[in-house]
Formats: structure tokens, C-alpha cells, sequence
């Protein structure tokens, strides 16, 4: 096995295979200052061409979530259990193994939704947390208390891309993600802005609302809900796809349907980046089932029929 900086790959000397699996973000870049994507954006980098495959570090794909952000009244939420003698609660059910917010992740409740009735699948998904975080921090609960909702498109067109901009590993690559570009994501967006709007507005929950801190119950028109998700929307963090699995007619494939790096032989890429296209949901339980199958191709054990 060998370690270098955040690169994980390994190496068995009986099959002489390299697994790469730096992640979704910097496979594409080791790859590309290895010698292996498209000339045109390698060659200036100074790295020799070692192999043309176009697809490297293309189509970049995540999930984008703006937030809707409701000071509360009348209930208690996240943020009241943070501080003062409460937070020593919480602590304190945390170290005898007991339910507390020390515990809890950002998102506690999730809805699938349709953009359009028409639909056959749903399009949107809906997020729920009793609590508010700071403006532009996910996950850094807010002084005051409240709830915070979001939406993303399920499976966005809008693609961007990975490209190093050294061939020295220790400067970081440039992400270009691209969100919002297309204008079916834009549309989709929207919707979920107004289907927010409409569950505030059911009355389990509009008793409780004080203020709409985020964006501000001014925000009505379409094009200021727009403009106000792409200064304040959010990463996913659901990147995948620079260096996507496909068959060796497709000219933008990079992996086959083994992890195998199209023409370059004892090299496989067993992370997130091989995904096609992006899951409706999150991505970490298929990353883990793409890291089993990689692994059980390494060793011998799995066969395509």
C-alpha cells in the first residue's frame, strides 16, 4: 500500500493493478498530471501525453441546495438545546449513550416532490431541520432558534467540470461546477422555492413561524427567487462523474464497466467519479457499493456476465 498526501491507491504485486481512489474531485486531477485526459488542457500544465481520453475532469455533477431559513415562536428547536444548561444536558445524554443533538445530522427529514404534476417520478427533493444555521455555513447552528428547509433538483442537467492547474500535487484543482446553467435546473429550482413557501404555509407550521429570515417574505418574483439561490444556494457535496464509466464506443468514457481505464492497462478508478450521471439521492451508499465491487474486481472474486 502506499501513502501519498490524500491520494489512496493500491498496489498488489500479484495482478500488478493500481486502484485509484483520491476521490471524486482529485482522481481527475492525478489523472490528468499523470498524462491521462485531454491535451488541451494537460499539455500547458507541461505534463507529457500518456494517454487522450477527453473525458477526464468533465461533466462534474451535484446536487445545488438553497435553504429557506424561519425564525420560530412558540417551540423549541435545535438551537435551544446548543447553549447554556441545555447543551450540558445534551453532552451529558450523549456520553451515557442517550438521544441528543450532539448526535444529529444537519438534515433530519426528507421529501420526495414533483416539479410538475405531470410527472411520472418525482424531481425534487425536499429537506427538513428543526433548527437554523449561520448564513452560508451548513451544519453551524444560528443564536437564534428556528427551522430550516431546502430543495434540490434530483437529477440535474447543469455540468461542470475538474482541471488541474499545476502538475505540482500539492496545488488544488479547479472546480467549475456550473450550477443553475441549464434552464430546466433553473425551472425545477424555482418550483421547489414555491412548494417550500406552500408547506410553511400549512398550519402546523405557520403557527410557529415569527419572520422568513431567508430569503425574506419579499422574495416573490420568479427571477429574485432565482437570483437569491445563486448567491446563497449550497454545494451537495454529491460531486461525481469526471471519469465516467461507459462502453469504448463511447468517445467521453473513461472506465469500462470493470473500473478499467479505457486502454490503459493495471489501472482502475473505484470511487464516485465513474458514476455516469448523478443518483437522485445521495451518493454515499452507492460510492460504498462501488468501492465493494472495485475491491471484489481486484481480487478476483467478481465476474461480468
Amino acid at each position: 500500500m502506499h501513502l501519498f498526501c490524500e491520494l489512496v491507491s493500491q498496489h498488489h504485486s500479484d495482478t500488478k493493478e493500481v486502484v485509484l481512489c483520491a476521490g471524486a474531485l482529485k482522481t481527475p486531477r492525478l489523472l490528468q498530471i499523470s498524462g491521462i485526459g485531454d491535451p488541451d488542457q494537460i499539455t500547458p500544465l507541461g505534463v507529457e501525453i500518456k494517454k487522450t481520453l477527453s473525458g477526464v475532469g468533465q461533466y462534474l455533477r451535484d446536487h445545488f441546495t438553497p435553504r429557506y431559513v424561519i425564525r420560530v415562536k412558540g417551540a423549541d428547536s435545535l438551537n435551544d438545546y446548543a447553549r447554556g444548561f441545555k447543551a450540558v444536558q445534551q453532552v451529558v445524554a450523549w456520553l451515557m449513550n442517550r438521544p441528543s443533538v450532539i448526535s444529529t445530522g444537519p438534515v433530519l427529514a426528507h421529501a420526495f416532490s414533483k416539479s410538475n404534476e405531470n410527472l411520472t417520478n418525482p424531481d425534487l427533493l425536499v429537506t427538513f431541520t428543526p433548527g437554523s444555521f449561520k448564513e452560508i455555513f451548513l451544519g453551524v447552528l444560528d443564536d437564534i432558534p428556528g427551522m430550516t428547509l431546502g430543495s434540490w433538483q434530483l437529477r440535474p442537467e447543469s455540468s461542470g467540470c475538474v482541471r488541474a492547474r499545476s502538475k505540482d500535487i500539492f496545488i488544488k484543482p479547479e472546480i467549475q461546477p456550473n450550477y443553475l446553467a441549464d434552464k430546466e435546473d433553473q425551472r425545477c429550482l424555482v418550483e421547489g422555492h414555491k412548494l417550500i413557501r406552500k408547506i410553511l404555509g400549512q398550519p402546523v407550521l405557520a403557527k410557529h413561524i415569527d419572520t422568513e429570515a431567508l430569503p425574506g417574505a419579499n422574495v416573490r418574483p420568479e427571477d429574485e427567487m432565482l437570483d437569491y439561490a445563486k448567491t446563497q444556494g449550497l454545494a451537495g457535496y454529491h460531486y461525481c462523474g469526471r471519469c465516467k464509466m461507459g462502453p469504448a464506443s463511447d468517445t467521453i468514457a473513461v472506465v469500462d464497466d470493470e473500473l478499467r481505464l479505457q486502454g490503459v492497462a493495471g489501472l482502475r478508478v473505484s470511487d464516485a467519479s465513474i458514476m455516469p450521471t448523478i443518483t437522485s439521492g445521495n451518493t454515499n451508499a452507492p460510492t460504498i457499493m462501488i468501492a465493494d465491487k472495485g475491491n471484489r474486481y481486484d481480487q478476483g472474486r467478481l465476474c461480468v456476465q
